[in-house]
């Protein structure tokens, strides 16, 4: 077994991601093949027990004080944290037995890569959203859709989410109303940033590189526009890789989003409703992440129709999305439809669903350009059919 075990843990070290998700998507294949059923059901019986642990340890700040030493004991660990000896030894062994934190035979605890990776407050926003807003709206999800005859979820003032919150706002609308819970939801969005999307898009490198390092001319249209960006997360890597867009970069968001934004330098914040008409008109590119997924087809049409008369010839719209499988999808990209489909009406969408939705806005997809091959993270590069 430990022969077995230390070759997959070769393969692990020298794959990279698409293949680490490989070999786990195999072991998990082989587990379920081998267990008896009762652990599945002890599996489903821990979903619950683990977020709140993770909540509780969150709260506490477990995770920075067993990361800030070598090891630590019950009572050096109780004192970090204000957790009682007695409760913090039933937390941590299990937490030790979920490989959340490492248990040494001297009944100390040390930090492993998991808990090192959970002291980083982003990813900490991303289990706070998820245990306080994510949890209850899941919580209601068999009753509201016993009582809609469980019909596909399409109406975004109509979802378990407003079950869950007793309101008939839109969850963004009730986000503006909840600042805490929002800055969690965008510590999570931030959690996620990634510039790796540049890699694949060759289209964009060849005209980044084009741009001169110079001060852009005062009637010098954006380069980059990215729509619906939040906290500006993907427009500051993309300028720190391309220092010469500096100035030629913008990001929209909705006022009350844009509030909580520090002026960042090179950056421009503006304020702008993606279902209304877009004010830049002919950007080299449009970027829209993790946008669309947030919306039903109804709407992210609204969006593409509302944004198209404004390219050029040779404007290009960015999509960063994940573009489903036809079959055999990953537990990550279905959980995250899933999830997109409880509080938004929204949906993770397949290659001909986002060709469909180009072709309805006056657009046609230029190519699909996937860099995550683990959770099907692709590009989809739009672009106006008046180019034909």
């Amino acid at each position: 077994m430990e022969l077995a075990a230390a070759q997959i843990r070769t393969l692990a070290q020298t794959a990279d991601k698409a293949g680490r998700q490989e070999i786990l998507s195999t072991l998990n294949k082989l587990q379920s093949e081998i267990e008896d059923p009762m652990e599945m059901l002890m599996r489903l019986s821990n979903f619950n027990i683990l977020i709140a642990m993770f909540r509780v340890a969150v709260h506490v700040q477990l995770f920075q004080a067993l990361d800030k030493s070598e090891s630590l004991d019950i009572d050096e660990i109780a004192k970090a944290t204000g957790v009682t000896s007695e409760l913090l030894t039933r937390i941590l062994r299990y937490l030790a037995s979920m490989n959340v934190i490492k248990e040494n035979p001297n009944g100390r605890y040390t930090a492993n890569n998991i808990t090192r990776f959970f002291t980083n407050s982003r990813v900490q926003g991303q289990v706070l959203h998820g245990f306080e807003t994510n949890i209850p709206v899941a919580r209601e999800l068999f009753d509201f859709l016993a009582t809609t005859n469980y019909r596909e979820i399409t109406d975004n003032k109509h979802t378990p989410f407003q079950k869950a919150y007793n309101t008939n706002l839109h969850p963004f609308e009730w986000f503006a109303q909840n600042k805490k819970r929002f800055e969690h939801f965008h510590e999570g969005m931030a959690a996620m940033a990634s510039a790796a999307w540049i890699d694949v898009v060759e289209v964009f490198q060849k005209a980044a590189e084009q741009i001169p390092h110079a001060t852009p001319k005062a009637d010098e249209v954006p380069f980059f526009v990215d729509v619906g960006g939040g906290y500006g997360h993907q427009s500051v890597l993309v300028g720190r890789l391309y220092p010469n867009l500096l100035h030629r970069i913008v990001f929209q968001d909705l006022p009350q989003t844009l509030d909580q934004v520090s002026v960042i330098e090179g950056i421009e914040a503006q304020a702008h409703d993606f279902f209304t008409p877009q004010p830049i008109k002919g950007a080299k590119f449009y970027y829209l992440r993790r946008v669309m997924h947030d919306w039903p087809d109804a709407d992210a049409l609204s969006i593409l129709q509302h944004l198209t008369p404004s390219l050029s010839t040779d404007s290009r719209i960015l999509i960063d999305e994940i573009v489903m499988p036809d079959q055999s999808a990953h537990w990550h990209s279905t959980m995250i439809d899933l999830s997109m489909m409880m509080a938004f009406a929204g949906k993770e969408r397949c290659a001909q669903q986002w060709k469909d939705l180009a072709a309805r806005s006056g657009l046609r997809v230029e190519g699909i350009h996937t860099y995550d091959a683990a959770s099907y993270a692709s590009v989809i590069v739009m672009v106006s059919t008046r180019q034909l």
